[in-house]
């Protein structure tokens, strides 16, 4: 106090911001200015009219999906959300359960159902225990060798349980013909232990 002084104290309401996570998979939520860390901390006040910015980080075997709630409908599925605070705020973060596709050799699997067409689209998010359908495409003279992270498989369809995040990978091999001949003046059969010659 080495002279007079005046001093003036602000005081602006609070509003509860409330982020909930849905769907199948699973991530975080940041929050910034900090407050928010979900996971751990889902709820945070901050002053009317203020902007917070949340940012969501889905797990290695999830995807995120997008934001809802009152505040949230211009952010879609951008994985950083601004919201200003001029009501209190619930919102929600999804993450889904991820299905990732690969291939070794010349050929592309596609899903019965939109969604995998790996070529090009090689990963998809699908609600808990869907089952998935697969088939595999090879390419002119190849055919489909293995699948490997199968529920079910059997020759070009794999059937996948999304109980969890799955990765799938498709092996195609080159094709090479066999051809066998009888000789002789008897009958008889010849087959294949591989299914492919009954002569």
């Amino acid at each position: 106090m080495d002279a007079a002084k005046r001093v003036l104290a602000v005081f602006k309401p609070l509003l509860d911001l409330t982020i909930s996570k849905v769907g199948t998979g699973t991530g975080t939520v940041v929050s910034t200015p900090a407050g928010i860390h979900c996971g751990l901390t889902c709820n945070a006040t901050y002053f009317q009219d203020s902007y917070v910015t949340l940012r969501a980080t889905p797990a290695s075997t999830s995807r995120f999906i997008g934001w809802y709630g009152s505040g949230a409908e211009a952010c879609g599925t951008a994985t950083t959300c601004r919201v200003q605070m001029s009501a209190a705020r619930q919102i929600a973060a999804q993450f889904d359960l991820v299905l990732v596709v690969g291939h070794n050799g010349n050929g592309k699997v596609i899903s019965r159902d939109e969604g995998i067409n790996c070529g090009s689209d090689c990963g998809q998010s699908y609600e808990q225990d869907k089952l998935v359908e697969l088939t595999a495409m090879p390419d002119t003279g190849y055919g489909i060798a293995t699948w490997s992270g199968c529920t079910n498989a059997q020759g070009a369809t794999c059937l996948v349980r999304m109980n969890a995040s799955k990765n799938v990978t498709a092996t195609f091999k080159p094709l090479v013909s066999l051809s066998v001949t009888k000789q002789g003046s008897a009958n008889g059969l010849i087959r294949s232990t591989v299914a492919g010659i009954a002569c």
